[in-house]
């Protein structure tokens, strides 16, 4: 079976139903789908069956239930994304403030390593002095 719909979703939100464009559907099969019908063109309607009465109203009704709906998720969607952009803010400046407290311990810690070499420098030549004086420790 292969089918190709053209679906025209050409109103907005409070535009009237009859002004919606119509659907084209094509259906091609290996079977009769309607064995009854002969035609090769068939148009159809939403119809009560008693009465001949078109559901027009009950479409328009339907389709704006369901756009109403589409338009409440993407505001949900929107509004969740603002959530998640908010949360990526803040969660960057924490880290960005994390990173430059461990870049000023860094710094800092450099500081004492350097400080500390040079104290294990200057012992180190005592040490060679007493060694030149007084010989080995042994």
């Amino acid at each position: 079976m292969l089918i190709a719909v053209d679906i025209y979703d050409n109103l907005k939100g409070g535009d009237n139903y009859s002004l919606l464009k119509p659907t084209t559907h094509y259906c091609i099969t290996d079977q009769n789908l309607l064995p009854n019908n002969t035609e090769f063109y068939s148009h159809y309607l939403l119809l009560n069956t008693k009465n001949h009465v078109p559901y027009t109203d009950t479409a328009e009704s339907i389709y704006l239930y369901n756009s109403d709906e589409q338009v409440r998720e993407l505001c949900r969607r929107r509004e969740d994304a603002i959530a998640h952009e908010a949360f990526q803010k803040k969660k960057i400046e924490e880290l960005s403030s994390e990173v430059e407290s461990l870049a000023s311990e860094n710094e800092s810690l450099a500081s004492e390593i350097k400080s500390l070499h040079s104290a294990i420098t200057d012992r180190d030549s005592k040490l060679q002095k007493y060694i030149e004086l007084y010989g080995d420790l042994d």
